[in-house]
């Protein structure tokens, strides 16, 4: 009979090098890259300033069918592509156009203040739209043990029509109407 082998080898064999790394004839260079530009401190951006134009600037510029695309995708039914630009490229060339003195001295800063901005906005659209969608809970009052603060449900007390309220609309319609105009101010498309 033949020899047969019952365990696994346990003799190791040698690293083994690619020829390169054999001759050491050539003198080792490490490249080193290229540190970014410090840019300067842009301050605050007066979002507010104006009745918000600055804001309102910023949706414009979310709104274009190519920037739109790139930062929220595409729109269910349709078969548009992008454009192949990443997010914060966007959010650069958005901040060009609302803030072009800005973005001549700090180009990166201004995009990533721009994508804080933007994301804010779509973060309290979103929690704004979820309390005006809520329905179907039955009649609730203060005094349910349920209502703990930031858990607190709330329910819709009434409708009010896209034209705004009227004469039959009740006083509370009337005051939540009124905050909504406030936090969300209407958009005309």
């Amino acid at each position: 009979m033949g020899r047969f082998k019952d365990k696994p080898s346990t003799r190791k064999s040698p690293l083994r090098r690619s020829p390169r790394k054999h001759s050491s004839e050539e003198p080792k260079t490490a490249t080193k890259k290229a540190k970014a530009a410090v840019e300067p401190d842009l301050g605050t951006i007066p979002w507010a300033y104006n009745e918000g134009a600055l804001i309102w600037l910023l949706l414009d510029q979310l709104q274009v069918p190519d920037n739109r695309l790139v930062l929220f995708g595409k729109k269910p039914g349709t078969t548009e592509n992008t454009k192949g630009d990443s997010k914060i490229i966007v959010y650069k060339r958005i901040g060009e156009v609302i803030l072009s003195e800005l973005y001549k001295t700090s180009p990166n800063t201004l995009g990533k203040r721009v994508k804080a901005k933007a994301e804010d906005l779509v973060k309290s659209y979103k929690t704004h739209a979820k309390k005006l969608q809520v329905t179907g809970g039955g009649l609730q009052n203060d005094q349910d043990e349920d209502n703990d603060g930031d858990n607190v449900h709330e329910f819709l007390k009434c409708y009010i029509s896209p034209e705004g309220p009227d004469h039959d609309t009740s006083k509370c319609a009337k005051n939540l109407w009124g905050i909504s105009q406030l936090v969300v101010p209407p958009c005309h498309l």
